[in-house]
């Protein structure tokens, strides 16, 4: 293959990969069978955002090996 070749078959392979980039979106929504698909919205229009507050509280045993023998998590999380 001579110089002129590679460059062709660059620009072919950025022109491939430019057009599967840009029409991801589409492409996806169509597989998964959705033709009115929207962005997720996390929270409705209007609601005020909230506050959370959260402590996590963790206990591990380890045995001789360094590995861990029991795992407790204690979560408390409210809102305020």
């Amino acid at each position: 293959m001579d110089n002129k070749s590679i460059g062709i078959a660059i620009l072919i392979g950025l022109g491939l990969l430019l057009f599967f980039i840009t029409k991801k979106a589409p492409m996806l929504a169509s597989a998964s069978g959705c033709t009115t698909c929207q962005p997720l919205k996390l929270m409705p229009a209007g609601s005020l955002a909230r506050q959370y507050t959260n402590k996590e509280v963790w206990s591990i045993s380890w045995n001789s090996d360094g590995l861990p023998e029991k795992v407790e998590i204690e979560r408390h999380a409210t809102e305020g």
